[in-house]
């Protein structure tokens, strides 16, 4: 058997177990085969755990489960340092914790409060725990899949967002359709007659992983993704929904066009592509739910278009792998559209602002009171941000023209980063780049405390006095202008730094 075929019977196996819920079995393989961590979040009795166990029942791997509680510790997770008596002389011995696993189960990981949960934090990042100063590497094959119930629930404490970072996903499992519950029984009583009997498949082993990383990555995770709707046929549906209500689009591929309207009801046109099995749409109990579901076991998957006109205060959450997004004129309170390699474009009015591409162009136009942006190759344009600003970007450059902005993060490995905002008396810019230049606009009369650094690049500054390091090519920047004012920290280590005033 193949890789890829090993992958697919995976996912198969999985999903046979795992009724009603094909996102959540298709969001685990991809962060299996991305090496990435999940959250999955749903109120008990949704087959989360047994989703996860579903995984270990079928893959050749060494499985822990951490019961997260209020009064778990720290080291009842990474391990610590036991003290042993051999031949007289007493001597300290690393015991390692349940997190030292291939796939480990972080249950109710919101039971505990922030510094249990933060135990995770270097594991899950650098795939090691350090204890007493001594670094233990963990396995090959890592993964921490974490569940929480949420956090309206009784008992529960908010996730950091230092914690939230190290997820690549955050999975959101929901009530299964009455079909599939009925389905849901009959599983689990053949379940129940399977074990009696022995019954039972050889496990997937952990060199198929890895030879499916190495070899295409996010390539496999489109072959598995699952699909639906009729193929060819129209689609044009219209549907109440609250004014400010949430809109929510999945579409594998192709491309999703978001207008606003000011009517208090969604308007859902286009037309499926031939791999579609089935375009759902439905209410939900705060607005509207587009679903494009292809058929299983597609090499290629055919793009469906689908054009939207939605109220304009209405809450965007569209998802994609291939699909363009575009939105204009909304005024909504969030929008949040993430896909693998298709381009963003939206022209909105909206509180808070989050982006995320892989390989495709991101570009925004209007206001923004809060933003996150992500993109790897990706080029990253932004006009009209304000507030806080968080851009993250490998080898895609980055052009941002702002507003009053109170905190910015920026961080980049070759790209170009070009910045035109200015900063609040009481705010903050951060900026990281490897080998990308950094080119910073400001008013003249910003007030600020800079601290700018190359390690063997040049820094220009209108700002300030450049000094050449004591050591090597580089160039720093140590100033304040005016009285207090914001932090400016700007630092690349072979890119040029520039800095001038407007």
């Amino acid at each position: 058997m193949s890789t890829l075929e090993s992958i697919k019977d995976l996912e198969r196996r999985m999903a046979a177990s795992i009724i009603g819920q094909q996102d959540v079995v298709r969001n685990l393989v991809i962060g299996l085969l991305a090496n990435g961590n999940l959250l999955m979040e749903g109120l008990p009795g949704l087959a989360k755990t047994r989703a996860v166990k579903a995984m270990l029942r079928n893959m050749d791997a060494e499985f822990s489960r951490i019961h997260f509680t209020p009064d778990l510790l720290p080291s009842d997770i990474t391990g610590s340092e036991v003290l042993y008596t051999e031949g007289g002389d007493p001597t300290f011995r690393f015991e390692p914790g349940p997190v030292f696993a291939n796939l480990v189960l972080a249950d109710e990981i919101n039971r505990a409060p922030a510094k249990v949960q933060a135990a995770l934090l270097e594991a899950m990042e650098e795939r090691q725990v350090t204890v007493s100063g001594t670094a233990h590497a963990m396995p090959d094959l890592f993964m921490v899949m974490a569940t929480q119930n949420p956090v309206e629930q009784e008992g529960t404490y908010p996730l950091p967002e230092a914690q939230m970072d190290r997820f690549l996903m955050h999975v959101l499992v929901d009530y299964p359709d009455e079909a599939s519950e009925a389905s849901i029984v009959r599983l689990v009583r053949g379940e129940e007659q399977a074990a009696a009997a022995g019954e039972a498949s050889p496990p997937i082993p952990q060199d198929v992983v890895f030879a499916a990383r190495r070899g295409a990555g996010f390539a496999f995770a489109l072959l598995l993704l699952p699909g639906g709707a009729i193929a060819g046929e129209a689609v044009d549906t219209t549907l109440t929904m609250p004014a400010d209500g949430l809109v929510q689009v999945e579409n594998l591929a192709g491309q999703v066009e978001f207008s606003a309207w000011d009517r208090a009801e969604a308007q859902v046109r286009g037309e499926a592509g031939d791999s579609v099995e089935e375009i759902i749409i439905r209410e939900t109990s705060n607005g509207i739910r587009v679903e494009v579901r292809n058929r299983k076991n597609q090499r290629t998957v055919d793009g469906t278009n689908l054009y939207l006109r939605i109220p304009a205060g209405a809450r965007i959450e569209a998802e994609g792998v291939s699909s363009d997004f575009s939105v204009r004129g909304n005024r909504g309170e969030a929008i949040e559209i993430r896909t693998v390699s298709g381009d963003l474009e939206v022209e909105a009015e909206t509180g808070r602002l989050e982006l995320h591409s892989v390989s495709g162009d991101i570009e925004f136009i209007g206001t923004a009171g809060r933003t996150s942006v992500e993109a790897v190759s990706g080029d990253v344009t932004l006009s009209g941000t304000s507030g806080e600003v968080k851009v993250s970007t490998v080898s895609g450059d980055l052009s941002l023209e702002s507003g009053d902005v109170s905190r910015g993060q920026f961080e980049s490995v070759s790209g170009e980063l070009r910045l035109d905002l200015a900063l609040t008396d009481e705010g903050s810019l951060s900026c990281d780049s490897m080998s990308g230049d950094v080119e910073l606009r400001l008013p003249a009369s910003q007030a600020a405390a800079f601290s700018a650094q190359s390690y063997s690049g040049n820094i220009r500054s209108d700002f300030g006095e450049v000094a050449r390091a004591s050591r090597g090519p580089g160039s720093l920047l140590e100033a304040q202008i005016g009285d207090n004012g914001a932090r400016i920290r700007l630092e690349t280590f072979s890119g040029d730094i520039a800095i001038r005033a407007r």
